[in-house]
């Protein structure tokens, strides 16, 4: 099983502050789980959920750029 992330954790990871990261879960804009009444965060999930925003911004920004 795999150790799940607080939100102290994943601010640290980030470097954001835990208001943000509160703020996106709110906004349902990041994936997390409750347990009970916790906000945990998969550390697997929270990779992809990085990777699928980078690929994103980078196509954002060739948009931009007029190369997308």
């Amino acid at each position: 099983m795999e150790t799940f992330l607080t939100v102290d954790d994943l601010s640290k990871a980030l470097k954001v502050t835990p208001v943000w990261i509160y703020k996106l879960v709110r906004q349902k804009r990041i994936p997390f789980i409750h347990v009970e009444r916790c906000v945990r965060f998969s550390p697997t999930e929270i990779e992809k959920w990085i990777e699928e925003r980078k690929n994103k911004e980078w196509s954002l920004c060739l948009k931009q750029r007029g190369r997308g």
